[in-house]
């Protein structure tokens, strides 16, 4: 009982430090993590035999954080969001629409939290250079972003680690999740662009703009590297489709593909490896640490047999409870510590007989707006208080929930609509 405590009391004051407190999050998960080694509360050998870390998520976080690096020095950031900007034929509507669908698209390969630190000074640039007002367009590239961030398998840590876990395959992820989180994608463009209208919605008057700081092919930095990067990563996505077939895992197919762009592109492997961030590793072992801990003392059994005394084995209520709480638990605390007490939970019940896809899409699902005020608090520092003053971050980004309060509940309807639709309709 003394140990369960324990380990309750560092894991509410980690969460506590991890929403409020400017420290580093690796920091604190590590922190938190040095406190159980040293109360001999959880030894080396029990994070090693309690771990949700495997093989496959080393593999498969190492080689996208590589493949993410070779994108960032292809000019390939820039060279799409000005591709937007010629597509959408100078109507701001559109050029919302068109930076939301590349943000969402970028984060699916790329951390979402970088995508946007690197994106937002490029996209703030346009938008002033037109004389288009920019906030408007904040809350959409946020939860494009965001919601890129779980869109595919491989699209960040967290949705790696759910599929690594519970061996989701990149088909699999495609065919049950990704759908669900393109029809929200739909939805809330649809909302942006109908009931969010800024006040000038004519066509942007291009006779006082210099037009040749639009052309996207200044952005590229080599063609070969450019051309390059998006064959391999384009023939990586195929032979993920094909993974089955091919007898591989998702890892090894990845892992492949960040070496053959060291081997056909000429960077500096350093320059590439030197952009890979090691606190993420961090984090995730002192979360790992504390999650062997309530493995040990049998907390998640507890929290699983909780769920099904409160729902009986109705699968379907544990997935809309998983969906809010997870929602809410995310928003707060950050999704990847909330990966770590979902995923063990999950899979307690998942033994227990309930579906387990219906039970990690719902969890998935419960992630998609979460990351959205985190990343609201780096425009400030990307801008130079250009836009929004960091001290007056929350002050907006309330503001702007509160116009896009409407379409979070449509879409979370939306959810647990697909579902009920898809997991246990005549199941």
């Amino acid at each position: 009982m003394e140990q369960v405590s324990f380990s309750w009391l560092v894991y509410v004051i980690m969460l506590i430090m991890i929403a409020v407190s400017r420290m580093h999050k690796s920091v604190i998960a590590m922190t938190a993590g040095v406190i159980f080694f040293i109360s001999r509360y959880v030894t080396v050998g029990d994070v090693a035999k309690y771990s949700l870390i495997n093989l496959d998520f080393i593999i498969t976080i190492t080689g996208m954080s590589i493949i993410a690096s070779f994108m960032k020095h292809s000019g390939i950031f820039q060279f799409l969001v000005l591709k937007a900007v010629r597509k959408s034929k100078w109507k701001p509507d559109l050029l919302t629409r068109n930076i939301c669908v590349v943000i969402l698209a970028l984060s699916a390969f790329f951390c979402d939290r970088i995508a946007v630190v690197l994106m937002f000074p490029i996209v703030a640039f346009i938008f002033d250079s037109l004389d288009l007002e920019f906030n408007n367009t904040i809350m959409g590239a946020l939860n494009s972003a965001s919601l890129g961030g779980v869109l595919l398998s491989i699209s960040g840590a967290e949705v790696i680690l759910i599929s690594s876990a519970a061996n989701i395959t990149f088909i699999d992820y495609l065919y049950f999740i990704t759908p669900a989180l393109l029809v929200v994608f739909f939805l809330y463009i649809l909302y942006i662009q109908f009931f969010m209208r800024g006040e000038n919605n004519d066509d942007i008057k291009t006779a006082d703009v210099s037009l040749i700081k639009f052309n996207e092919e200044m952005a590229i930095s080599g063609p070969n590297l450019f051309s390059k990067l998006l064959l391999i990563l384009i023939s990586t996505i195929t032979m993920l489709c094909f993974s089955k077939i091919l007898g591989l895992s998702d890892s090894v197919i990845i892992i492949t593909g960040a070496i053959l762009l060291f081997l056909t592109i000429e960077l500096e492997p350093d320059k590439v490896l030197k952009e890979i961030k090691l606190n993420i590793f961090f984090y995730i072992l002192g979360l790992q640490i504390v999650a062997a801990a309530f493995y040990k003392y049998h907390i998640y059994e507890t929290l699983a047999e909780q769920l099904i005394i409160l729902f009986g084995f109705n699968g379907f209520y544990i997935c809309v409870f998983i969906l809010i709480s997870g929602a809410l638990l995310s928003l707060a605390f950050g999704r990847l510590s909330m990966s770590f007490l979902f995923i063990p939970v999950i899979s307690i019940l998942v033994k227990l007989g309930l579906q387990p896809m219906a039970l990690y899409s719902s969890f998935v699902f419960s992630m998609a707006f979460a990351r959205s005020p985190t990343m609201l608090r780096e425009i400030p520092k990307v801008l130079k208080n250009t836009h929004i003053e960091e001290k007056r971050v929350w002050e907006h980004y309330f503001k702007l929930f509160k116009e896009t309060a409407a379409i979070y509940f449509i879409c979370f309807v939306w959810f647990v609509l697909y579902v009920y639709l898809r997991f246990f309709y005549n199941a």
